[in-house]
Parts: structure tokens; C-alpha cells; sequence
């Protein structure tokens, strides 16, 4: 005879499905995980987009491992049925919306932290205040930020932590380009350039352009030439270096040459203000107005926030832009 009191064990054909559910779900989470995680070394151990795909899997094991156990709960202690209960059903609804109201309060609050560039690398650098790349990146979100004086303090402290760390003497370097210190900065650039030799991505095509704007910056042209050009040559779509070369030109009075560089500059990047601004130069030392009045419109249109504005407008009314 069947006892009808006893607890019901077996697998019901809601359980069975959502065991299955389960298994998949935590099994899909290692295998998509996997890809990045292997006997490989990777720089970034923990990031959070390495989860985007493998939390499926945890979001599927998640919401079937609350309908097995509520489910097998409530058969065990409420009713032997296949069917689920009434008080399982609300368990089950109570538990998954008090998830979805966990998980929208962190969205919300990771929301504020990646904000912007500040907010995201201040969070950082509270969390780890003594990681050079926390340092560093945090520098560089003050330096995008204009202020070149307090960002060569968090360069500094990203070096003496990490000797090695051959973009926090480049930033570090950049810095000081703004600030008119010439001579330091082709120091720390030039170390920054010996000490990416020795990586796997030995090329630093980034520090040679900056290099070669502050040998500029102190009349060593043909010096500079050499850098800018390495920049362009490994790596061939780097708009900045192009820019660079047409300054150069520029300053040698190869107007004709400039413009080429500047024009093949905003080709790769059309959003940059300051390359309209120096190709409407070239154009008026080639007395090109028309054209030169058609980059300063742009100039002004894409650097609406650009701090010498006002003179562009004085100057296009000088040379009779319409």
C-alpha cells in the first residue's frame, strides 16, 4: 500500500526540467569563462566584462534553482502533487522580484561610479590606492581633464610603485608638455619608449608622436621628423601623428605638405577640433580664404567649448568669411 502521508521525493515534472536548467546554466557559466581563463596570463585577472556572457549562466541556474527547491520544498512539507502549490508559487514570485530589486539598486549605484571617466578611476583608486594602473589611469582622467599639474602627482606615484610602467612615463610626459617643461618630458618619454622595448608589444607609437611634439617644441626639427613618422609607420591610422607631421611642415613653410597631413589627419578623425583650426592656416599661407573659411565654420562648430572661440569669430571677420 502507498502511504499517503509520506513525503513525496520523486521528480516531478517540474523539478526534473529545472535540475536540468540548473546544471546547464552552471556548466554554460565555466565554459564561456573559460575562454579568457586558461593557462594564458592576462593582464586584467578580475574585469567586469569578462562576466557579461558567463552570467547568463548564472542567471539561468539562479532562476531554476529557485523553482526546483521551492517546488520540492513545498511538495515535501505541503502537498505530495506534481503540481506546484499555491504558497510555492508565492515563494517563488517573492524571491525572484526581491532579486530583481537587489540587482536594479547595484545597476543603479555602478550607474553613478561609471558616470564618466573621473567618477569610474576615483572609485578605483578608492578601492586600490596603491595599484600603479589605478594611479595612472586616474591621472589621465585628471589630465583629459586640462589639469596637467595635479595629474603628474598620480604619474609620479604609478611609477615609483611600478618602475616599469611605460604609459605613466609617457602621461607623465605629456603633462609636462603642457606645462612647458620640454627637456623633462623628452626624458620620461624617451624612457617611456626603452621600457615598452622590452614588452611583448615592444612598438609605442603614442610616445614617439609625443616625443616628437616636444622636440618641436624645442626646435629639433629633423629629430622630431624621425619620431613622427616611426609613429605613422607602425601605426599607419594614428591621426595624431599625421597632425604632428603637418606641424612640422608648417613650421618649415611647406604649406602645400602641411595641408596634406592635416587633411589625411581629420580623414582618420573628423572630430577633432584642433585639426580644422591648423589646416585653415595652411590654407590662408596658401591664400586659399574660401577654403580656409570652410575649416574655421567647422572649427567652430565642433569646437563649440574651445576656449580661444571668440578670437576664430574675430579672425573670420578679418579675413572676410562669409
Amino acid at each position: 500500500t502507498v502511504d499517503h502521508n509520506s513525503p513525496a521525493l520523486h521528480p516531478t515534472r517540474y523539478t526534473l526540467p529545472a535540475t536540468r536548467l540548473t546544471a546547464f546554466g552552471i556548466f554554460w557559466f565555466f565554459i564561456t569563462l573559460s575562454v579568457e581563463s586558461s593557462v594564458i596570463p592576462i593582464e586584467d585577472i578580475i574585469f567586469e566584462h569578462r562576466v557579461y556572457l558567463p552570467s547568463i549562466g548564472l542567471r539561468i541556474a539562479f532562476v531554476s534553482a529557485v523553482f526546483y527547491l521551492v517546488f520540492r520544498f513545498s511538495s515535501f512539507i505541503l502537498q505530495p502533487s506534481s503540481f506546484p502549490s499555491r504558497h510555492a508559487l508565492r515563494i517563488t514570485v517573492f524571491l525572484l522580484a526581491a532579486s530583481v530589486v537587489v540587482l536594479s539598486i547595484a545597476a543603479y549605484q555602478r550607474n553613478a561610479v561609471w558616470k564618466d571617466e573621473m567618477s569610474l578611476w576615483t572609485d578605483v583608486l578608492k578601492k586600490a590606492p596603491k595599484k600603479a594602473r589605478a594611479l595612472n589611469s586616474f591621472g589621465f582622467a585628471v589630465l583629459s581633464k586640462g589639469n596637467s599639474k595635479d595629474a603628474v602627482n598620480f604619474f609620479e606615484q604609478a611609477i615609483k610603485i611600478n618602475p616599469d610602467y611605460s604609459d605613466a612615463y609617457n602621461n607623465l610626459g605629456v603633462s609636462l608638455i603642457n606645462l612647458g617643461e620640454y627637456e623633462k618630458a623628452i626624458s620620461y618619454i624617451t624612457q617611456a619608449i626603452i621600457t615598452q622595448a622590452t614588452k611583448i608589444y615592444p612598438l609605442y607609437a603614442h610616445a614617439h608622436n609625443n616625443l616628437a611634439v616636444a622636440l618641436m617644441a624645442i626646435g629639433k626639427a629633423e629629430t622630431a621628423f624621425s619620431h613622427a613618422a616611426y609613429a605613422i609607420k607602425i601605426k599607419p591610422g594614428y591621426g595624431d601623428a599625421y597632425n604632428t607631421m603637418g606641424e612640422l611642415y608648417f613650421q618649415k613653410e611647406q604649406y602645400n605638405d602641411a595641408l596634406n597631413y592635416f587633411n589625411k589627419a581629420i580623414e582618420l578623425n573628423n572630430s577633432v577640433a584642433s585639426r580644422y583650426y591648423n589646416a585653415a592656416l595652411a590654407l590662408e599661407k596658401l591664400n586659399r580664404i574660401n577654403d580656409a573659411c570652410s575649416y574655421w565654420t567647422k572649427y567652430t562648430i565642433i569646437g563649440e567649448k574651445e576656449p580661444d572661440l571668440q578670437n576664430v569669430y574675430e579672425h573670420m571677420k578679418n579675413i572676410k568669411c562669409q
